[in-house]
């Protein structure tokens, strides 16, 4: 059974999950009433989620989103924010 830290996101759909060595990097997505733009990292060995806070205001909340990792930065591509432009 996998048990993890209590300290974990709320459950989501339309979000993004990138890989990088042994964490996964979770952003964004949509709860069922509000667009996210929470970013999370889950240790897989450890079984730990961590929120990770941005330097310089976040990005809007966003579904249907990619991201991709470069170097140490998370790259966030189009998606959604619940406006209709």
């Amino acid at each position: 059974m996998l048990t993890v830290n209590s300290n974990s996101p709320e459950p989501r759909n339309a979000h993004t999950m990138t890989t990088r060595g042994n964490q996964l990097i979770l952003f964004g997505g949509h709860n069922g009433s509000k667009h996210l733009n929470d970013l999370w990292i889950f240790d897989i060995q450890e079984k730990i989620w961590t929120e990770i806070k941005t330097n310089g205001p976040p990005p809007k909340g966003l579904r249907g989103h990619t991201t991709n990792i470069i170097g140490n930065k998370l790259f966030v591509f189009g998606g959604y924010d619940g406006m209709n432009r």
